[in-house]
């Protein structure tokens, strides 16, 4: 943890520290709970000797005073010698005083090894997680920091070039103006099945990247359930899913569903694919006023059986282009199902549709 996150808290602490070292004095009034010990209960006290008058003490400055209790005050202050005492309780500290604390976004060096199974995992940025893991094993991973306030998130490398079979359930679902990126998930895997299951749902104002998912794989189903769905506002990027796979097969289920007034970009899905059978389920369903690009979906495959099924239906208006569609392949099947087809229908583009390709089945 930085130095500069700990300054505040331990300012605070500090203050109140020497304030109520100053007067020892016991006095009838206290916060709410009626302990006079309390940070709330010292600044009555202080009021009440100083201020010679009966007007009501004013709510702003006794709100301004710290929530701690009595007890909670005496162990944080013995904390703010030891920073590393306190780095490791600053989170239960900054909930108990009603203080917003910056996370740590310095890179985690853990390295986790065998077969990994994480319940919960927050504030801090991960860098590997059961990365070239060798043999059969399965690593899930189930909630990384959920329902937090302004998370600040980064996720570099999951089940890179190991054949392990892995599933993420909850990456950042419910923030609150989240910032988050996930860089790679089951890169050059050598078989082994991946499960992504919710990907930041219900953000407010998100600010999401996904940069590579199953990129270079052989062999394995992956799937990616739901990303950036039942958003509010913000804006969400996904760079590259499955491209240069060989005959791993991918599904990718929702994509920015049910999101107001949302802008989202999606770059390559199944790029330059050997012989895969790829899905992409629905994608801007039942947005309001969305801002979608999708640029490549099969482009360059070898033999794959491409299908998109839905594209921003039942959006109210917005603007959507879709830029690249089975371009250049070789052989396969491609079946695009439904595109745009709004009760309130907005500015759609669609450019390129199969260009290229030899003896595709459309």
């Amino acid at each position: 943890m930085h130095t500069k996150n700990l300054f505040p808290s331990c300012i605070l602490l500090l203050l109140l520290s020497s304030l109520l070292s100053s007067n020892v004095v016991v006095a009838k009034d206290g916060d709410k709970s009626g302990n006079p010990f309390t940070p709330k209960g010292y600044l009555i006290r202080y009021w009440n000797k100083h201020v010679s008058n009966d007007l009501p003490k004013p709510w702003f400055l006794l709100n301004k005073a710290s929530p701690l209790s009595a007890a909670q005050y005496a162990a944080y202050t013995k904390l703010v010698a030891d920073q590393n005492a306190l780095t490791t309780h600053l989170q239960s500290f900054c909930s108990s005083a009603n203080l917003m604390c910056a996370p740590d976004l310095s890179p985690s060096l853990e390295k986790h090894k065998g077969d990994v199974h994480f319940v919960s995992y927050g504030d801090k940025n991960f860098t590997n997680y059961g990365t070239k893991e060798f043999g059969l094993g399965f690593n899930s991973f189930k909630n990384y920091t959920e329902d937090e306030n302004f998370p600040v998130n980064s996720f570099r490398r999951y089940g890179r070039d190991s054949p392990h079979d892995n599933q993420f359930d909850n990456y950042g679902p419910g923030g609150n103006t989240p910032v988050q990126s996930f860089n790679s998930y089951s890169t050059n895997t050598p078989g082994g099945s991946g499960q992504f299951t919710n990907y930041a749902p219900g953000a407010n104002v998100p600010d999401l990247h996904f940069t590579s998912y199953s990129d270079h794989g052989t062999g394995g189903e992956q799937q990616f359930k739901s990303y950036g769905n039942d958003g509010n506002a913000g804006q969400q990027t996904f760079k590259s899913y499955g491209k240069d796979g060989n005959g791993a097969d991918s599904q990718f289920t929702t994509y920015g569903n049910n999101t107001n007034v949302d802008g989202s970009a999606f770059t390559n899905y199944g790029q330059t694919a050997n012989g895969e059978n790829q899905n992409f389920t629905s994608y801007g369903f039942n947005g309001n006023n969305p801002a979608s690009n999708f640029n490549n979906y099969g482009v360059g495959g070898n033999g794959p059986s491409e299908t998109f099924t839905s594209y921003r239906d039942q959006s109210n208006v917005g603007d959507d282009t879709f830029t690249t569609y089975v371009k250049d392949a070789n052989g396969g099947e491609a079946n695009f199902t439904n595109y745009g087809q709004s009760f309130n229908e907005g500015t759609d583009v669609f450019t390129t549709y199969g260009k290229g390709g030899n003896g595709p089945t459309y």
